[in-house]
């Protein structure tokens, strides 16, 4: 989980979950939404809302199936975004 309140654009603990095939779920703040998908890699929330937080953990607490699948996209995501090779790459090209 990523309750942010902070403007943060990206924070290592989601790129360490996803790439050990945890769904995240992360606020909607700053660069949040663009790391995790809503219903694709992991769950988005209003940030500062505590319901719509407990009724997120509750979605995946629920539905293992969606959980699993949530968390392999999230893998295949950083291992296609963040792989050694492509980020080398683009360094190079800069």
């Amino acid at each position: 989980m990523v309750p942010s309140l902070w403007f943060e654009t990206y924070p290592l603990v989601i790129g360490e979950a996803m790439s050990h095939g945890i769904p995240v779920i992360a606020s909607d703040i700053a660069g949040l939404p663009e790391i995790v998908e809503d219903g694709v890699t992991g769950l988005v929330f209003e940030t500062g809302n505590a319901d719509a937080l407990a009724a997120r953990i509750r979605t995946l607490w629920e539905d293992p199936d969606l959980c699993r699948r949530l968390g392999q996209a999230s893998r295949e995501k950083i291992r296609n975004t963040c792989h050694r090779d492509r980020v080398c790459g683009q360094i190079m090209e800069v």
